[in-house]
């Protein structure tokens, strides 16, 4: 059992050291894009992840210089640039933005506290009253899914709601102190926006920042079932990936409205990138300050964390921020010393064998005109190496199976404690498959449900779960094999 677990993790830890191209030093960019570069690399990404469909556009500061579709989506039809994506978490960027524009306006201070404005905003916890809206912003309100793991609750159905359920949070440390990734965080702030600026939160954004955007493809939704009603019938089902093969499948019940409720297409995101790129301003239209947008791309200081306001600060300038669903991924990226964005927009969930940051570095890379690294494995070398994993540890489970009397032979002719302590070993798959929630808790600070932990690593939750029944049915043929025997008096108690 041991072997197993061994060798298979430290496999696909190599496996996926192979897969990651080493960070080559930042430069300026050329004047001109090799789009034809571009366009072959993303195909052959495609072809190396068996991606369903993706959509890419660059931009500067005043146009779009790339913008394409390839592959399909789930309903057949052929991705273009103006194909909508969920881009999930990308929407985390907008509602900072909103807030900013109601701090421009006068309307929010940014280091009072959120109860200040919401007055029926509290947690279980005293301390929840200091949490101001810089916090909130910058993730450092001291929330987190340690402390209320809302993906796995009930779901709330409005931004009213998801405050009276945010009552049972306790917080992980005192607000200001530290860094902790957490959706409600932007949930809350959705909900300032609607009592501050006295309308509902997507009719804010679509009037304050769609709208003077000219994104007209792009809507926020408050649900991920109204990313297929309340989009016009516009947006397909995402996939998932189970051995190199891309299933479609609707997205999990989840409550999205201000962290990761939106719809958008690359040529729409092309307007958003440049506004960031004009510091607020695009085409004579000023949605938001210069000293805002500054304010937007800054993480907050005495907090160890490079997270700004629904941004990530990188070295040489570089913004990014990433989103993911359980069938939809997206990033985008601002060059802000070089003057320009990215946004990539994938109808593929999240998938533990797929290194979708990147494919956006190897963009970037191509941008600064220097030379790709070696290509990792494929998806289908990805599937092929798990369909192997399954097999040797059900051959190999089989084969100890078929060897369980010799279990009984150790037990009564050596150490009776260390055959019994060589028992227990086989516990441990299963103990890691109950567990495994707790142990990515652990691990990335994010609670996930048991949906959502199989859509991420099919793979390897099938693998573990095999290996966990064969171990279960070997320890238990043992134990009987040791009751018959001791009832037939040949091994003593």
């Amino acid at each position: 059992m041991k072997t197993y677990l061994t060798l298979f993790l430290f496999f696909s830890y190599w496996l996926y050291l192979i897969q990651v191209t080493l960070a080559t030093p930042t430069q300026h960019i050329p004047d001109q894009i090799d789009t034809t570069a571009i366009d072959s690399f993303i195909k052959e990404y495609l072809q190396k992840t068996n991606i369903s469909g993706i959509a890419v556009a660059i931009v500067d500061k005043n146009k779009i210089l790339f913008s394409k579709g390839y592959g399909q989506t789930t309903s057949n039809h052929i991705i273009t640039g103006d194909t909508p994506f969920a881009i999930a978490s990308l929407s985390k960027s907008f509602t900072a933005l909103a807030v900013m524009q109601l701090v421009d306006a006068g309307k929010i201070n940014l280091t009072l506290p959120v109860a200040h404005y919401l007055p029926t905003f509290h947690i279980n916890d005293p301390e929840g009253a200091k949490i101001t809206v810089a916090q909130l912003l910058y993730q450092t309100s001291g929330l987190s899914d340690l402390g209320f793991p809302d993906m796995k609750l009930d779901q709330p159905h409005s931004l009213e709601r998801a405050m009276v359920n945010l009552q049972q949070a306790h917080l992980t440390n005192n607000p200001g102190q530290k860094y902790h990734y957490y959706n409600p965080n932007y949930q809350i702030l959705a909900r300032l926006i609607e009592v501050v600026g006295k309308e509902d939160f997507s009719n804010y954004l679509k009037k304050h920042i769609f709208d003077p955007l000219h994104m007209n493809h792009t809507v926020n939704v408050t649900h991920t079932q109204e990313f297929y009603t309340k989009t016009g019938g516009n947006l397909a089902k995402g996939y998932y990936s189970l051995f190199g093969t891309s299933l479609p499948k609707e997205e999990q019940d989840w409550f999205v409205s201000g962290s990761a409720g939106m719809v958008s297409t690359v040529n729409d995101m092309s307007n958003w990138l440049r506004l960031q790129l004009n510091n607020g301003t695009i085409d004579s239209t000023q949605l938001l300050s210069t000293k805002g947008i500054r304010i937007l791309h800054t993480p907050p200081t005495g907090v160890k964390s490079n997270y700004a306001m629904g941004w990530k600060a990188g070295n040489n300038g570089e913004l990014s921020h990433g989103g993911i669903l359980w069938t939809y991924q997206s990033e985008q990226t601002l060059l802000t010393k070089e003057g320009y964005g990215i946004v990539v927009l994938c109808n593929n969930g999240i998938n533990a064998f797929q290194d979708f940051h990147g494919f956006m570095e190897g963009i970037i890379t191509l941008l600064r005109n220097q030379p790709i690294g070696a290509s990792g494995i494929s998806n289908n070398g990805y599937a092929m190496l798990s369909i192997l994993a399954i097999g040797i540890a059900l051959g190999m489970g089989i084969y100890r199976l078929y060897r369980s009397s010799k279990w009984i032979v150790n037990y009564s002719k050596g150490s009776k404690w260390r055959s019994w302590f060589v028992l227990s070993l086989r516990l441990i798959p299963c103990c890691l498959l109950i567990f495994m929630p707790h142990l990515i808790a652990f691990a990335s600070g994010r609670v996930l449900h048991w949906e959502g932990i199989f859509l991420m690593m099919p793979e390897i939750m099938i693998w573990l779960g095999i290996v966990a029944i064969v171990n279960i049915l070997i320890a238990c043929r043992q134990l009987i094999l040791l009751t018959k025997a001791r009832k037939s008096d040949l091994i003593a108690s």
